[in-house]
């Protein structure tokens, strides 16, 4: 199953370049990449996204695992590869940020960019790969999905019954 191995890599990914931030930076370090718009730093997240839910690990942690579980299952079950890659990008994103919160108890953030006076969350290549994967999985479900042909005749017999 090629969809285990790319979990896999983006779960790897995310763990080494933390692993690599954890080692070279101390907090109040920043590297400029492109001054005034891109900067690595280090920042320790207790929460979920944007800081929401701060010291929630107790809840994310099986929220993740459970949301995990679900992903797994539609993932098993998708026809599309389309869809299998989207699903396959979530969950990589989420195992990593997953290995962080159980392991450690916070979340590992280091990409910081600044447009202007604006200044986007501090996120990690797990945070990419989710946003990535439900966009995917957003455009799947507007542009490609087809009801199939059982689900909609189901459907037609729920209306002819409710007498629509």
């Amino acid at each position: 199953m090629p969809w285990i191995l790319i979990i896999a890599a983006i779960a790897i990914l995310d763990q080494a370049t933390k692993y690599l931030i954890m080692k070279n930076l101390s907090f109040s370090d920043s590297i400029t990449v492109i001054k005034d718009f891109f900067y690595i730093v280090r920042v320790e997240n207790t929460g979920a996204a944007m800081g929401m839910l701060q010291n929630g690990r107790y809840f994310l942690v099986p929220a993740t695992a459970v949301i995990g579980i679900i992903v797994s299952i539609a993932l098993v079950k998708a026809e599309s590869v389309f869809l299998k890659i989207s699903l396959s990008f979530i969950l990589g994103g989420a195992l990593g940020n997953f290995i962080d919160r159980v392991f450690r108890g916070r979340v590992t953030d280091f990409l910081d960019f600044h447009i202007g006076s604006f200044r986007f969350w501090t996120f990690n290549l797990a945070d990419v790969f989710i946003v990535v994967g439900t966009i995917m999985l957003a455009a799947y479900i507007l542009f490609f999905y087809k009801e199939s042909q059982e689900s909609k005749a189901a459907t037609e017999g729920l209306k002819e019954a409710d007498g629509e």
